[in-house]
């Protein structure tokens, strides 16, 4: 099944084959959150699992609301990959190819390949990365990650548990060895390796929403790691919400800070494609063993006594406004380093 662009009207503009391991994705989704299910079951801990389910489901309704979320409550990891990881594997795999010419020839230079993605939350990223790697690069197809190296880093402690637990089953489930290093830790205390360099470097809705001193740290942070870590023809990709309005709050307008601070300091040439204005978002009928996962979750937990409730309200009278939201509108960015010369 592709995925569909569509024009204004609504006909299709352009069909975007559908990767093929996307099942594979989900059904790792759903057997790791399964996973730590059935280990709090068996620690007599099931009631505090879907009670730290719910809290942790609830803190995410924050982001509809432009709030920054507490990443570091207990099982975060879990209702993030149940909400939100498929989605950012498809805003990912999007950016990846709308960008393929100008990725492709960072990666130009020589193997392995190396990436920096910075929040790197459940691995959303990297899945979109294999397959994406598959389709461009002949040697992936027997060794996706073969040809390339990934350095992961998530503060959270909770979403980089379940972005290794994750990656370790979709490299079982693939039967392939994928060379991922997660770091806990934030940006600004990260220490990369002396000389380091990376040819893609990757912020997918990372940043939170920042004010004051801690936006200018920020935007001096990401300026010196782009300076001194991406290599020359080197790639940034934003995957940042677009939605946003012109909130100077709002991680769009940070982004659009960033980009004039980065054009200014590191002599990087700005690229943006509109044909990714509508971007790829998996349908709730393509994310069906997600969302089947959810509804056996919810229907384990109401059944406890006392119930314990993931929602807000019944799911049939659940409205838009009352559901974890934000993600689905997003727009990629990307900048190129011109040769130090």
């Amino acid at each position: 099944m592709p995925f569909l662009k569509h024009n204004d009207d609504g006909s299709a503009r352009k069909a975007l084959a559908i990767p093929e391991s996307w099942r594979e994705m989900e059904e790792t989704v759903r057997e790791t959150v399964f996973e730590a299910r059935d280990a709090a079951r068996a620690g007599g801990e099931l009631r505090q699992f879907y009670l730290d389910l719910r809290t942790a489901s609830a803190e995410l309704f924050k982001l509809g609301d432009q709030q920054n979320v507490e990443y570091s409550v207990p099982r975060m990891g879990e209702a993030y990959a149940l909400w939100y990881h498929m989605r950012r594997v498809a805003n990912a795999y999007d950016a990846l190819q709308a960008f393929t010419a100008e990725i492709r020839a960072a990666f130009w230079s020589s193997k392995p390949w190396r990436v920096l993605d910075v929040g790197s939350g459940t691995g959303a990223v990297e899945m979109a990365l294999t397959r994406w790697l598959v389709d461009h690069d002949a040697e992936a197809e027997t060794d996706p990650f073969g040809t390339c190296t990934v350095t992961c880093i998530e503060p959270s402690a909770e979403m980089a548990a379940v972005s290794r637990a994750l990656l370790d089953r979709f490299a079982r489930r693939l039967d392939r060895d994928l060379d991922v290093e997660v770091h806990t830790c934030a940006l600004e205390d990260w220490v990369p390796e002396n000389g380091q360099e990376f040819d893609l470097i990757v912020f997918s809705t990372t940043f939170d929403y920042l004010t004051g001193e801690a936006r200018r740290s920020m935007k001096r942070t990401v300026t010196e790691l782009v300076g001194r870590h991406l290599t020359d023809w080197g790639v940034v990709l934003f995957i940042v919400p677009k939605g946003e309005g012109s909130d100077p709050q709002s991680k769009w307008s940070f982004v659009q800070e960033l980009r004039e601070e980065l054009k200014i300091k590191g002599g990087l040439s700005w690229r943006r494609r509109d044909e990714a204005a509508s971007p790829l978002a998996p349908s709730d009928a393509v994310q069906k063993v997600v969302l089947d996962a959810r509804e056996r979750l919810y229907a384990e937990a109401r059944a406890l006594s006392p119930p314990v409730s993931l929602y807000r309200c019944e799911p049939a009278s659940m409205s838009e406004r009352e559901q974890p939201r934000y993600c689905n509108d997003v727009f990629p960015f990307a900048l190129r380093l011109m040769p130090k010369t």
